[in-house]
């Protein structure tokens, strides 16, 4: 669900007075129901079912279970053991709910996120859900007209695939890597100083004879762009 009102001063999971009118689509539901490999019998959890119950109501099997933390059940609380859990999580508890999942879950789960939830799903944490036996599966991009910017359905089952990959390698983040970018700026630095040194020397010459304070220096072009207190 989408926040119908929403103060971003205030910090986030406190907002005050403000009321969720905008539901995610019963049609979008639908379709994204469609993109999980539910069987008949399955158990389908609904972890947020909200006011309107869009995802439960429309979960293609009858043994289906919803949970509301407004009507007294807490999903992180929940230990039941379900095939699949899928729906719209509070944005604020998704990594919490996406990690209680893999716990609980059977086949697999699917949650409706934005793009800063998104940013959320690093290289660990689908490293971590690998070892408990799930895979980002599928990630389905949509629209809601209502609501800003795009939205992202993620799917993770226990089927391993190639056609999502990931790199827990940060390039360019080692102390080496620092050190020798920091040594090799140096060392060019220096390397033009001795190249450019008669140049350099006419500059500077210039400039103590110069009756004007303000003199404009054209520096070699190994200089350009270097700062003040460095030259």
């Amino acid at each position: 669900m989408a926040r119908h009102s929403f103060d971003a001063t205030r910090k986030a999971g406190i907002q005050k007075d403000y009321t969720m009118k905008e539901y995610t689509p019963e049609s979008c539901v639908r379709d994204l129901l469609k993109l999980v490999p539910i069987e008949k019998g399955d158990v389908c959890l609904d972890p947020s079912s909200g006011i309107n119950k869009v995802w439960f109501n429309n979960f293609p099997t009858k043994n289906k279970i919803e949970v509301e933390l407004d009507d007294g059940t807490d999903f992180l609380n929940f230990n039941q053991k379900v095939d699949w859990v899928l729906g719209n999580p509070p944005f604020t508890l998704f990594i919490k709910f996406l990690f209680h999942s893999s716990e609980i879950a059977n086949k697999g789960f699917g949650f409706l996120i934005n793009h800063s939830r998104l940013n959320q799903v690093t290289p660990k944490r689908l490293d971590d859900l690998k070892a408990k036996g799930f895979h980002l599966s599928k990630i389905h991009i949509f629209g809601v007209k209502m609501w800003f910017g795009r939205y992202y359905f993620l799917l993770f089952t226990k089927k391993p695939n190639d056609c999502i990959s990931f790199s827990r390698i940060n390039y360019g983040n080692t102390i080496a890597e620092t050190e020798t970018q920091a040594q090799s700026k140096i060392g060019s630095f220096n390397k033009g100083l001795e190249e450019n040194s008669n140049e350099f020397s006419q500059i500077s010459a210039n400039a103590e004879t110069s009756p004007n304070p303000n003199i404009k220096l054209n520096l070699p072009s190994f200089l350009v762009g270097v700062e003040k207190q460095n030259v």
